[in-house]
């Protein structure tokens, strides 16, 4: 028989395995890493908008049913998420807050709904909408 064939692994041969293995685990964990990390921040985001987008509806629906005097003030809203409502004249000038009644009698051309809601580590989510009477 011959001696070679019964042998086995050498000692350097192993550690060379053992080594290239740990280098082959680094270089694939790093990009997954980055993908969960990535996944994690799109959870956040898509969380926030849909927040906001939900602040949105039932602000829409205030001015909707109350368009002279909506009662933006009493729609509910998660900690970190702010609510504006603002006048828009014909010519596209942003006037003064909603919250108050017909400006001289006239009603208001244009109602324009800001929802800011905050997102840890990210830009804020910002949505608007315009509603007419």
């Amino acid at each position: 028989m011959n001696r070679q064939a019964i042998q086995g692994l050498t000692l350097v041969e192993i550690l060379v395995a053992i080594a290239l293995l740990g280098i082959l685990v680094v270089l694939t964990a790093q990009p997954l890493l980055f993908s969960l990390n990535t996944s994690g921040i799109s959870d956040r985001t898509l969380s926030a908008t849909r927040s906001a987008q939900d602040v949105l509806e039932r602000a829409r629906a205030a001015v909707v049913n109350n368009y002279n005097s909506p009662s933006i003030s009493a729609v509910t809203k998660p900690s970190g998420t702010t609510l504006v409502c603002q006048d828009l004249a014909p010519d596209g000038t942003v006037g003064t807050s909603c919250t108050s009644s017909t400006n001289n009698g006239v009603t208001p051309y244009m109602r324009r709904l800001t929802v800011t809601t905050s997102v840890t580590g990210q830009p804020d989510v910002v949505l608007s909408l315009d509603v007419r009477p």
